[in-house]
């Protein structure tokens, strides 16, 4: 396993702190969100560990729920699991932040915190661990959604192991 750049205690708050900013942070140059988003359940499949497994791409199934937006900022709340071949499994709570285009593409920026149990393929080095992502959707009519996302997945320097690793995932959100 490779160890990177993701060992050094600063490197946790540049990415909680860009992790935040891009869930919190006004992007109204890119897009207005809509409060006519409803609350939703994601199906997701994807390659976890494709630069920290040594050659084995674990893939994984998710499932998350997301609340409607909320507040001012319309955050999104959402919980949900990844569970990855071999044996490893993500716990997490996570906020989003959707920006709605006009014609139907959707980009959301997410942070999230959760328990990770580790497998022989993937060992991240803590079971706690930190996930920032950003995902490119498209949303139908209907308010359904199919994305890619690309997501990095750490424990932000807070153990001496922290090998990071990164995810791609394909999504379907059907609203609920």
């Amino acid at each position: 396993m490779h160890y990177g750049s993701c060992h050094s205690p600063s490197f946790f708050a540049v990415q909680f702190w860009l992790g935040l900013a891009l869930t919190l942070g006004s992007m109204a140059a890119l897009a207005e969100a809509r409060q006519d988003t409803p609350a939703m359940l994601r199906l997701s499949v994807g390659q976890t560990g494709m630069d920290t497994a040594e050659g084995r791409e674990p893939w994984h199934i998710g499932l998350d729920y997301r609340w409607q937006p909320m507040g001012s900022w319309e955050l999104v709340p959402s919980i949900g699991v990844l569970w990855i071949n071999g044996g490893a499994h993500y716990v997490y709570v996570e906020l989003k932040r959707d920006f709605l285009f006009d014609n139907g593409w959707v980009l959301t920026p997410s942070f999230a915190a959760g328990a990770f149990e580790e497998s022989e393929e993937i060992q991240l080095g803590n079971e706690l661990e930190f996930r920032s992502g950003l995902e490119l959707g498209y949303r139908f009519d209907n308010h359904y959604r199919l994305g890619l996302g690309v997501f990095h997945t750490s424990n932000g320097g807070i153990s001496d192991k922290n090998p990071g690793t990164e995810s791609v995932l394909l999504s379907l959100s059907m609203p609920m």
